[in-house]
């Protein structure tokens, strides 16, 4: 299954990536002028250099959740910015599995694209 996150870089709350670099040891000064420097109006943007290595600093505790959700409907969890896969040798309960992921999402403002949320089948040896 494929899903992608509805303006990913934007839906980032700007006080999740002042908490980023809080975690780099930061303070609170210096982790609020890096924010306003790497974004704009405060938000986080595509195409600027700094967005996606702050965006996966951001979902590090995401991924481990969304890794765990994967571990129990047996499949493998795989992310490139925004494009989440699920995928398996066998079947995922998809309804369940998606409703599972927009829980974690939503718990962090987030929520998927249904215009890019598909499942898939592919049998190498037909």
């Amino acid at each position: 299954m494929q899903v992608d996150i509805k303006n990913f870089f934007e839906s980032i709350p700007i006080e999740k990536i002042v908490e980023v670099f809080k975690k780099l040891e930061c303070t609170n000064e210096i982790a609020e002028m890096l924010t306003k420097i790497c974004s704009v109006n405060n938000v986080l943007k595509e195409g600027l250099n700094t967005s996606p290595m702050l965006a996966n600093l951001y979902f590090y505790d995401i991924d481990i959740k969304l890794e765990n959700i994967a571990s129990k409907f047996h499949c493998t969890y795989t992310r490139y910015a925004d494009d989440m896969t699920f995928s398996s040798n066998g079947n995922i309960k998809e309804t369940m599995l998606l409703e599972e992921i927009k829980e974690i999402l939503s718990l962090e403002s987030l929520e998927l694209s249904d215009k890019k949320t598909f499942a898939f089948r592919a049998s190498l040896f037909k």
